[in-house]
């Protein structure tokens, strides 16, 4: 699906979901390295509004699944609750840690 640019409907940027179910994918996966190069890709491919809130979600959920739990903290704390689907993932991040 990635590799085809096949990921989004008629041309629009990626939906969040789907962003979120490939990240959580690779981090199931313990594929950290494709992991990094997918957010650092693929953000710019999802809704501008929302881009920013989710790469700080994403490599805090990165740096979470690596263990390096400060790390994940300090990104979680730069993240502005501003999309209800989204705070529901930062929150239940923060629960874990």
């Amino acid at each position: 699906m990635l590799q085809k640019d096949n990921y989004s409907y008629y041309g629009e940027d990626m939906g969040l979901q789907r962003y979120k179910n490939i990240l959580v994918n690779f981090i199931n996966l313990n594929r950290f390295d494709e992991v990094e190069e997918f957010i650092n890709k693929y953000i710019k491919k999802v809704s501008p509004q929302i881009s920013e809130n989710l790469y700080l979600y994403s490599m805090a959920f990165l740096n979470f699944s690596k263990k390096n739990y400060f790390e994940a903290l300090e990104l979680i704390q730069k993240i502005k609750y501003d999309y209800f689907t989204l705070k529901y993932d930062i929150k239940n991040l923060m629960l874990k840690i």
